[in-house]
């Protein structure tokens, strides 16, 4: 139950005060309002994400109080013309963000992604001439595996400077792996470089370190891959900029 307006007048205030259920499903999908590509409005709701999914929590909050939530589905809704995009990329990330939140909150007991297929799936099928396709997003996925699977994630957050009101330019976290290495995802919305300051335990890591990341200026056009393609960056310095 997706609730747009806690204040207003709707089916999600009698349902709450039920006591037959356990627990609420909603689909806190980020919608445009237009299927052009691209065009500025869209691509600023995409990069508002992040605040988007902190409001759907926070509307379902005041309505359901401390009732399990559960994300059954999230992210970039297919219908846009802009799955295979960067924004939508910025999109999807900054939703996986404010849902990491949620969990640490307690509220969303649990947040899975269901369309396997698609531009913006874990697949998409091969083109007419039998190459395998590959979307930025299965690249995302990729990197979230690699960064945050059988980890201990660390409680502390990123901070930075606002590209708009509650929308930080760049979100980072960073997990423990069992191996020890410290792993930090990040993504930075602007085409500026940002100096990554990295404190553990209170000291700062100064070290070498090798980085992956999947960079574009145009954010707004779409990106068709195959296999086989070089997409992932690979860089090995030390502490310096995003």
């Amino acid at each position: 139950m997706n609730i747009d307006d806690p204040e207003s007048d709707n089916w999600a205030i009698p349902i709450a005060k039920e006591k037959f259920y356990d627990g609420a499903v909603i689909h806190p999908y980020i919608s445009l309002t237009t299927t052009k590509v691209p065009d500025l409005l869209s691509l600023r709701q995409l990069c508002e994400s992040y605040m988007e999914i902190k409001k759907a929590m926070a509307n379902y909050k005041k309505i359901f109080q401390d009732r399990p939530l559960y994300f059954t589905e999230w992210g970039v809704n297919n219908e846009t013309a802009m799955q295979n995009t960067m924004a939508a990329l910025f999109a999807n990330a900054d939703c996986f963000f404010a849902i990491i939140e949620g969990c640490e909150s307690g509220l969303i007991k649990m947040a899975c992604k269901h369309n396997l297929m698609g531009q913006t799936g874990l697949y998409m099928p091969p083109d007419e001439n039998g190459k395998i396709k590959i979307s930025i997003h299965q690249i995302f996925y990729r990197m979230l595996i690699d960064t945050f699977s059988g980890a201990e994630l660390f409680s502390a957050m990123s901070s930075s400077a606002e590209i708009a009101p509650g929308v930080p330019a760049v979100i980072a976290r960073a997990a423990c792996a069992e191996n020890g290495a410290v792993h930090v995802f990040a993504c930075n919305k602007t085409r500026v470089p940002f100096e990554l300051v990295l404190n553990i335990n209170g000291k700062s890591y100064t070290g070498s370190h090798s980085m992956k990341y999947l960079a574009d200026d145009d954010i707004g056009s779409i990106k068709n891959f195959y296999e086989g393609d070089e997409i992932v960056i690979v860089k090995k310095e030390n502490i310096s900029k995003l």
